[in-house]
């Protein structure tokens, strides 16, 4: 396995370096999943009316952040302007993460060397700090460097100290991202599967933390693909991460992803769909003032005119791209476009200016280290030498291929050695990683089901509010009918004593009336003189007697029936308050009725002196 991805790094060194650009040409894009979620306007805000110095500096720095990819030159000034703040107020956390972002900007610019030195202080602040997320960032950032570097042993190292904060912290966001990197670095390596493995794994988590920038590990999926010549699955691993950038509005994602897809198709020799994706790449490029991004689509779009012999607009692609590397210093770009506008001067016939090209591109790969571009420009001056029929200086390059080839080997077979060493290092943390996953998913199920048990609880204790508050409400009101009922029991027992009374008056008087008309009759017997007084008196008070009789048989009877009938009523079960209250009121009219009548009688009987 090892001998024959050996191979394909020395034999295939152009599809590994093609392969390996797309990747770099990323690199830092993980730091965009701060910026991207904040709002210019905000932070802008903030730096107008804060009176804290410390979120002033803070703002400076995300600004920073924010465009240190589409406009380094704002970025730069609101960096430094957050170092100035910083240092006025010792706020060492501002100066760390200035540090940063200029590291960032710096590498962005292909400044390697500045870049490092930058990260390297951020770092060391840092750890002063004990900030152990941020010396997360920073390690991460680091590996990138060393990444496109070609030093893979250090970048494997960077990015495993990395992976062991994301795990110690347990930060998430640090984890999908440090997995994505170790992907392409795999990718780079040649160790497909085990790519596939760590960006499939960057997925999952990303998913789980919600970053904004998934499209982009798509993207790196998409690229495996291609290096494996599996095209249909690559273009729709692409053409997801275009989607998900379109939906996250990650605009250098959607550039980007053009930019992939354009070389897929370049791959494919569909030279008019590779052209039109470098253009919308370019485009957008050039909206997000990303002049790196623009001098690589620019570069691609120069190769395809000259593939297709449009050498005039291929050259003058080709010069723009050289123009802007040369305006961020970006060194590598520089070699890879001189090389090509060498290949255009071959075809167009100029060997002499494509000879002085080729030499220029050498030598800035020389020396900046580019092993690999010096290898692929050391076989185009060779065969151009050749095809001059110069076998003198087709011999001198041909050593010059052959020295660089070796050397390139040499230096590929001692980095696989070291990374052989690293192997159970990183087996280790792929089983880290798995364990992780596997425990953020039982931690998962049981926050689950413990939020279902206390849903269920939730649910038991309002069903038992509810039924405590009905019961609270029927014991108010039962004991309010207790209440009422208790009160109309005692008031027909006193009316009830009260019409007993009554009745036992009345037939004290109608036996005192007897005795009178006894009287009357025996005065009639001895005193005739008396009679007719005696009679007509008798008759008033026999009238009376009716009168009395007819209240006693009709008026008393009718509101005495009345309540006797209401009393027998009340005593019914299962009557409403409103049902009682009606009952009580009408026994209190009939009792009313009944005190009238009795009082009218009271009244005739006391007129008559009876």
């Amino acid at each position: 396995m090892i001998t024959a991805h050996l191979e394909i790094v020395v034999f295939n060194m152009g599809k590994i370096l093609k392969v390996g650009l797309l990747f770099l040409i990323q690199i830092g894009w993980l730091d965009l999943c701060y910026s991207q979620q904040i709002h210019i306007d905000g932070l802008k805000k903030t730096i107008q009316t804060t009176s804290s110095l410390k979120n002033k500096a803070d703002a400076y720095n995300l600004l920073g952040l924010r465009y240190y990819r589409s406009d380094p030159d704002s970025a730069t000034y609101f960096t430094e302007q957050a170092l100035i703040i910083s240092q006025d107020i010792k706020h060492v956390p501002g100066q760390a993460e200035y540090f940063r972002i200029d590291g960032l900007i710096k590498h962005n610019k292909g400044l390697y060397t500045e870049s490092l030195r930058q990260f390297e202080t951020s770092l060391e602040m840092f750890l002063a700090l004990s900030d152990s997320s941020k010396v997360g960032m920073v390690y991460k950032n680091i590996g990138w460097v060393y990444l496109e570097l070609g030093d893979f042993p250090e970048a494997l190292n960077y990015f495993a100290k990395a992976n062991g904060i994301a795990d110690d912290q347990n930060d998430l966001l640090l984890k999908g991202q440090v997995l994505n990197n170790l992907g392409v670095f795999m990718a780079l390596i040649g160790e497909y599967d085990s790519a596939m493995v760590h960006l499939l794994k960057s997925v999952e988590i990303t998913k789980q933390n919600g970053d904004p920038l998934i499209g982009l590990t798509h993207t790196n999926i998409g690229l495996v693909k291609s290096s494996l010549k599996d095209y249909e699955s690559a273009e729709s691993y692409f053409l997801k991460g275009l989607e998900l950038d379109l939906l996250n509005e990650q605009e250098w994602g959607v550039a980007n992803a053009f930019e992939n897809i354009g070389e897929l198709k370049l791959t494919l020799g569909q030279m008019d769909e590779a052209q039109e994706h470098f253009q919308k790449a370019r485009d957008q490029f050039v909206k997000l003032k990303d002049i790196k991004g623009v001098a690589v689509n620019d570069n691609f779009l120069g190769v395809i005119l000259y593939k297709k012999e449009q050498f005039k607009p291929a050259l003058d692609k080709l010069d723009n791209a050289y123009n802007l590397y040369m305006e961020i210093d970006y060194q590598r770009g520089m070699a890879k476009v001189l090389r090509d506008m060498a290949n255009c001067n071959i075809l167009m016939g100029y060997s002499d200016t494509a000879i002085e090209l080729a030499n220029k591109s050498l030598k800035i790969a020389t020396e900046i280290g580019q092993i690999p571009e010096a290898v692929q420009t050391a076989e185009t001056l060779h065969k151009i030498y050749a095809n001059r029929g110069d076998n003198k200086k087709a011999y001198e390059q041909a050593v010059t291929y052959m020295a660089y080839k070796d050397s390139l080997y040499n230096r590929q077979k001692l980095e696989y050695v070291t990374q052989l060493e690293a192997k159970h290092r990183l087996s280790q943390i792929e089983q880290e990683n798995q364990l992780l996953l596997k425990e953020n998913q039982l931690k998962a199920n049981e926050l689950q089901a413990s939020n279902l048990k206390i849903a269920r609880q939730n649910a038991i204790q309002f069903a038992l509010v509810i039924c405590l508050v009905f019961a609270l409400l029927t014991a108010f009101f039962w004991y309010r009918f207790n209440i009422k009922k208790q009160k109309t029991i005692k008031l027909l027992r006193k009316l009830n004593d009260e019409i007993t009374s009554q009745k036992e008056q009345i037939a004290r008087q109608a036996k005192e009336l007897a005795q009178v008309n006894g009287e009357m009759k025996n005065m009639n017997e001895s005193l005739e003189v008396l009679v007719k007084e005696r009679t007509k008196k008798i008759e008033s008070q026999n009238k009376k007697l009716r009168d009395y009789a007819f209240s006693n048989s009709h008026e008393v009877r009718a509101p005495l029936s009345n309540l006797l009938g209401l009393i027998n009523v009340s005593k019914i079960q299962g009557m409403t308050p409103e049902e009682q209250e009606e009952i009580i009121e009408k026994i209190y009219i009939s009792a009313l009725d009944l005190d009238s009548v009795i009082t009218k009688v009271n009244k005739i009987l006391e007129e008559e002196g009876i």
